[in-house]
């Protein structure tokens, strides 16, 4: 079984129960999601790429720190049959435009924070 179908039956299953939690205790803030919030937002994520021309076999990059939306990005990404590429966020800008360069990605996904530092080192191309 293809583990976006897991996802699919755990949503049936276990609609309203927790299945992602995301805690930052340094601010005291806790964020969560049900299976059924999780299946639907990896639904409108992999509908969102098909609009926007991913098909099956596109790399589809994910560049974003741990985050409560990593997974449902993700999932997403499967649910259109294209290849999620998970790059660590770490990476130094330069070392980033390298590996970059030697992929044939379609679309990279990021978060606001991680943008604007490539673009303060000069990577625009990822805009």
């Amino acid at each position: 079984m293809p583990i976006t179908e897991l996802l699919s039956r755990n949503a049936r299953l276990y609609s309203d129960e927790t299945s992602l939690i995301e805690r930052e205790p340094a601010i005291g803030s806790r964020r969560e999601i049900s299976w059924k919030e999780f299946e639907e937002q990896a639904n409108r994520f992999a509908n969102a790429l098909i609009k926007y021309g991913i098909e099956r076999g596109d790399k589809v990059i994910i560049l974003l720190m741990n985050c409560l939306e990593w997974l449902p990005i993700y999932f997403g990404i499967l649910k259109t049959g294209a290849m999620a590429v998970p790059l660590n966020f770490r990476l130094q800008p330069k070392k980033l435009q390298n590996v970059l360069k030697l992929r044939k990605q379609r679309c990279l996904f990021t978060g606001p924070s991680l943008l604007k530092g490539f673009i303060k080192s000069g990577i625009t191309f990822l805009l």
